[in-house]
C-alpha cells in the first residue's frame, strides 16, 4: 500500500510541476516587464509683451510606460501621457474646465531589435526615444519622440575608457505631402546621422565630442514649403549641421 501511495504522490507531484511550468510560461512576460511612470504638479507664471500674453496657471503631467522583453533579442515599449493637446513638445495638462477629465495620448510605441551576435547594435522602429545624443536641448526638445526607423551602435575602444557611438535614421514628418498617390517617395521625411566619441583624457574627467546632420527630403511640394518656409526663409532645401561637446 505504501509503494502504491508513493507512486500516486510521484504522479501528483509531476502533474503539479507540469501545471506550474505551463503557468510560468504564460506569465513569463510579466517578470520581464518594467512599469515606469512619474507625476508632476506645478504652477506657472507667464509674463509676455503685453497683458494679453500674461498667464497664471496650474499644470499637471502624468506618464506611465510599459517596457518588456519579448525575447532575448527584441524589446517593446509603450508609454501614455497627459497633454492639453497633441503638441509634440509638451505632455503638460492645464487644470481647467470645471473638473473635466483629462486626455491621454500615445507618447511612445516601438520595437527594439538588438541581435545577440552584434553587441551594442539596436534597430528601432515606431515612435521612440530620441536615438541620437541630445546635448542640452539646444537642437531638439527632449520631450519630442521621433517616428520612423533608427539604428544605434556603440563601440568600446582600448581598455574601455573610450567609446565611439553613432546613429542613423529615417523619420516620417508628413505622410504623402503632395497627394500624388500614397507612396513613401512623396512623404516629407528627415534623414539623420550622428557620430561621436566619449573618452577620459585625465582621471576624473570625461569628454564627449560629436557631430550630426539632419537632412529633410520631400520638401519641394507646396504643402512642405508652407510647413517649413517660415520666418522669411524662401529656400526649399533644408539641412542642419550640428557640432556638440561636453
Amino acid at each position: 500500500a505504501s509503494e502504491k501511495q508513493a507512486q500516486q504522490e510521484a504522479v501528483a507531484n509531476q502533474v503539479k510541476k507540469s501545471d506550474l511550468t505551463a503557468f510560468e510560461q504564460k506569465v513569463a512576460w510579466a517578470s520581464k516587464t518594467q512599469v515606469k511612470g512619474d507625476v508632476r504638479v506645478r504652477y506657472e507664471d507667464v509674463n509676455g509683451d503685453g497683458a494679453a500674453s500674461d498667464q497664471d496657471r496650474a499644470r499637471v503631467r502624468a506618464r506611465v510606460g510599459f517596457y518588456s522583453e519579448i525575447n532575448p533579442q527584441v524589446d517593446a515599449g509603450v508609454r501614455i501621457a497627459t497633454g492639453s493637446s497633441d503638441d509634440r513638445r509638451s505632455t503638460n495638462q492645464s487644470l481647467d474646465n470645471y473638473f473635466n477629465k483629462k486626455s491621454l495620448w500615445l507618447d511612445q510605441a516601438y520595437l527594439d531589435w538588438h541581435p545577440t551576435n552584434i553587441k551594442n547594435l539596436h534597430l528601432i522602429a515606431g515612435k521612440m526615444n530620441q536615438p541620437w545624443v541630445n546635448e542640452g536641448d539646444i537642437i531638439w526638445d527632449s520631450d519630442i519622440n521621433p517616428e520612423g526607423l533608427a539604428a544605434t551602435y556603440k563601440l568600446p575602444v582600448g581598455s574601455g575608457d573610450t567609446e565611439l557611438f553613432g546613429s542613423a535614421g529615417y523619420y516620417i514628418l508628413k505622410d504623402n505631402v503632395d497627394g500624388e498617390g500614397m507612396e513613401f517617395k512623396h512623404d516629407l521625411n528627415m534623414y539623420a546621422g550622428q557620430l561621436g566619441a566619449r573618452f577620459a583624457p585625465f582621471d576624473g574627467t570625461k569628454v564627449t565630442l560629436g557631430g550630426s546632420i539632419y537632412s529633410f527630403d520631400g520638401d519641394d511640394s507646396p504643402a512642405a514649403r508652407a510647413a517649413l518656409a517660415v520666418n522669411g526663409n524662401t529656400s526649399t532645401q533644408f539641412r542642419l549641421y550640428e557640432g556638440f561637446g561636453q
